[in-house]
């Protein structure tokens, strides 16, 4: 039975990131791991580290004064 895959609508940004992701796994743990292996990583990591990732999105959005 041939295996039928689910097309998702994903963003060319959200693709590149993703492999991104992969890519530093693997360089920081000489391990190869799959785009899927990647992204269940970042899930645990975002899951684990909420408060930080908050701080750093707020400090992203909070508009800085021009010099």
């Amino acid at each position: 039975m041939a295996a039928k895959f689910v097309s998702l609508n994903i963003t060319p940004d959200a693709r590149d990131a993703v492999r991104r992701m992969a890519a530093i796994v693997t360089a920081e743990t000489e391990t190869r791991v799959t785009h899927s292996d990647a992204l269940l990583i970042a899930e645990k990591l975002l899951r684990s580290h909420r408060a930080e990732i908050a701080d750093i999105v707020n400090a992203l959005n909070t508009p800085t004064e021009e010099k």
